[in-house]
């Protein structure tokens, strides 16, 4: 089972409260990563705070940032092109 810092329970405790997609995340690493591997939530890093990191030492390091896009709310037309239904215009795709 992998390490996290700060701790679930500080986490829990934070003023900005993780998305359900950061907690699905957090908890699947948790479970599923070696023992070595250190998580890290949020952390400060040169004026960025990604939402997890992740060490290994002789493996290298992970940076993730979690979307919680509902993907209903999109659609992409032939020459993939994505669009926000809600604001009815183009947008980047994500992919680039």
């Amino acid at each position: 089972m992998a390490k996290i810092f700060p701790t679930l329970e500080n986490i829990k405790r934070l003023k900005q409260k993780p998305t359900e997609g950061e907690w699905f995340l957090i908890n699947y690493l948790i479970e599923h990563m070696p023992d070595e591997v250190e998580i890290y939530f949020q952390p400060f890093i040169n004026g960025d705070m990604p939402d997890i990191v992740l060490i290994q030492k002789d493996a290298g390091v992970s940076i993730i940032e979690v979307k919680d896009w509902n993907l209903d709310a999109y659609h992409i037309d032939n020459e993939n092109n994505w669009y926000a239904d809600k604001y009815e215009k183009s947008i980047k795709s994500p992919f680039m």
